[in-house]
């Protein structure tokens, strides 16, 4: 009888975003909309694959000319 067991380790990490804002924002990572975020507020993701991220930070409202898109 052969008995065997594979393991599988992943690494993993947070994301943290804090917002010093009053105004609201949408979080898209790769390119997907994550959240969205209230104004003076901060957003953990927990057990993010290690990795590189592609980030976007869109200005939802409260903006005098246009939106920051970062």
């Amino acid at each position: 009888v052969n008995n065997t067991l594979n393991v599988i380790l992943t690494s993993t990490g947070t994301l943290r975003f804090v917002s010093n804002s009053n105004n609201p924002y949408r979080i898209f990572i790769n390119g997907a909309a994550a959240f969205d975020m209230n104004g003076n507020t901060t957003q953990v993701r927990n057990y993010m694959p290690t990795g590189s991220y592609s980030i976007r930070v869109l200005h939802l409202s409260g903006y005098v000319f246009s939106p920051t898109d970062q």
